[in-house]
């Protein structure tokens, strides 16, 4: 089965959709993604946009493929659970994307508006700040 094919299985079984492609002990950090999947047509078409380059970035083409958990969170079925976030992590949009690693440091945060270039620079950080931990152990 293919990381996609994955990710499809996922996103039919459960409102929370969560990705591991590897061992537990391989992740290095989490996305939690806040989408609706009841909301208008662009805030749907903007959803699917960031999805999409979520999964380009962190499953399919990248080196950090299988290092991060992606962690899709619906408020139109879980919107109890998406104030949580929103209020822990002060967001006030849907769509919402979270960046943190395994002791909970956010190294990137957007609601609405997703910057790709600075996301993939904040993994590549958490990556490099992952690799010198682990090398000093």
């Amino acid at each position: 089965m293919t990381n996609s094919e994955n990710i499809s299985v996922v996103n039919k079984t459960s409102s929370i959709k969560s990705v591991f492609v590897n061992n537990k002990k391989d992740i290095i950090g989490e996305v939690i993604f806040v989408s609706n999947s009841q909301a208008c047509h662009c805030i749907l078409q903007k959803c699917n946009f960031i999805r999409s380059k979520l999964n380009e970035i962190l499953i399919e083409k990248t080196e950090y493929a299988n290092l991060i958990k992606l962690t899709e969170i619906d408020y139109y079925k879980e919107h109890q659970k998406v104030e949580e976030i929103f209020k822990q992590y002060e967001l006030w949009f849907i769509p919402s994307v979270i960046l943190k690693d395994k002791a909970g440091k956010i190294y990137y945060e957007s609601s609405y508006d997703f910057d790709e270039n600075l996301f993939r620079s904040k993994i590549a950080e958490m990556s490099k700040t992952y690799n010198s931990n682990y090398q000093e152990k």
